[in-house]
C-alpha cells in the first residue's frame, strides 16, 4: 500500500521569496508530478540497462517474477536500478568516479590514472553491448567494475598484480532493512570487495552498529568496507529514493511503463510544473521562506 507522503507546491515571486503549502498526498498522486522529474531516466535504465520492461504486442510491459513479495521484488529490482546510476554518475562526474574507484580499489587513486577508467556495471545491458568479456549477470561478488580505457583491463585492488590480483570493484545493495536483509553476509565476511548501502529507510548506522557488535576489531571498517551510499554521492541516493515508490507501483500495477515517459498531463499543467516534492526539500535550506 502506498504511503502518504507530504506535497510542497513552492512558487517563485516577483519579490525573489519562495511560498510553501503543504499538502497531504498518496504517493500514488504525487507520480506524474515524480515522472516529470525522474521517469524518463528510470523508464531508460527499465528498458535500456536492465532489461526489466520490454516492449511487447505493441506495448510496453514489466517483466519480473512476481510471486515473491512486493518488497523483495521492488529491492531486488532497485538494487540494479542503483547500480546503474551508480555506473552513470561516475560516467557523467569526474570526481564521483574518483571517489568510488579510491573506495573499490582500496587505495588513493590519481585524478590522472581516473580519467583513464571506466566504470561498468557487471550486469547492465549496456555491458554486455560494450564490454561482452565483462558481462556477469550472476556475479555474487562485483556489481561494479572500472576497466583501463585502452587496455581494456580491470583496475585491481591495492596490493595486488595482474596474475593472481583481485579486481577492484563494488557490491550494490538496496533495502529498508540492511539486518535482515544481508548482515549476516557481512558478518561472515563473504563480499572480497566493499559493500555500498542505499539505506532508502536510514538504517546505515543501524546495520553499523551490529557489525561492530557480531565482529572482532579490524575485521571489517564501516565507511571503507561498508559504505552509506549518500555519503559518496547524496544524488545519486535521492535519484534512487525517488525511484522507490515508482517502482513499488509499477509491480502492484498501479503505474505502467507507458506512464514514466506519457508527460501531457504534465506539460499541460504549468501548476504541476512547479511542484516539488518532500523528499527533496525536506534536506534543502531555502531563503526566505514563508510558510502561509
Amino acid at each position: 500500500m502506498l504511503k502518504k507522503i507530504d506535497l510542497f507546491i513552492a512558487l517563485v515571486q516577483p519579490d525573489g521569496k519562495i511560498y510553501l503549502r503543504k499538502h497531504p498526498a498518496n504517493a500514488l498522486e504525487m507520480l506524474p508530478i515524480i515522472n516529470h522529474f525522474t521517469g524518463d531516466k528510470l523508464f531508460d535504465i527499465l528498458v535500456n540497462e536492465t532489461g526489466y520492461v520490454k516492449f511487447e504486442d505493441n506495448k510496453f510491459a514489466l517483466k519480473v517474477i512476481t510471486e515473491r513479495s512486493l518488497n523483495s521484488v521492488a529491492m531486488k529490482m532497485l538494487g540494479k536500478i542503483a547500480e546503474a546510476v551508480l555506473v552513470r554518475r561516475c560516467k557523467d562526474d569526474e570526481e564521483i568516479n574518483l571517489n568510488w574507484l579510491s573506495f573499490a580499489a582500496r587505495k588513493k587513486i590519481k585524478y590522472k590514472t581516473s580519467e583513464r577508467c571506466i566504470a561498468i556495471g557487471t550486469g547492465l545491458l549496456s555491458t554486455k553491448t560494450e564490454f561482452p568479456f565483462r558481462y556477469n549477470p550472476t556475479d555474487t561478488q562485483r556489481d561494479v567494475i572500472w576497466l583501463d580505457r585502452e587496455s581494456r583491463q580491470c583496475v585491481l585492488m591495492q596490493g595486488n598484480n595482474s596474475v593472481s590480483g583481485l579486481e577492484a570493484g563494488l557490491q550494490v545493495k538496496v533495502s529498508k532493512n540492511g539486518v535482515s536483509y544481508f548482515l549476516d553476509s557481512l558478518v561472515n565476511i563473504k563480499y572480497e570487495v566493499p559493500v555500498v548501502y542505499f539505506d532508502i529507510c536510514d538504517d546505515y548506522h543501524v546495520v553499523a552498529k551490529k557489525l561492530y557488535e557480531k565482529l572482532p576489531y579490524g575485521k571489517i571498517v564501516i565507511g571503507e568496507d561498508f559504505i552509506q551510499a549518500r555519503a559518496v554521492d547524496e544524488e545519486a541516493f535521492k535519484e534512487v529514493l525517488f525511484y522507490v515508490e515508482m517502482v513499488e507501483a509499477l509491480i502492484a500495477g498501479r503505474l505502467s511503463p507507458d506512464a514514466l515517459i506519457n508527460h501531457k498531463d504534465v506539460n499541460d499543467n504549468p501548476a504541476i510544473k512547479s511542484a516539488i516534492t518532500s523528499a527533496a526539500l525536506s534536506e534543502i535550506q531555502l531563503p526566505n521562506v514563508t510558510l502561509p
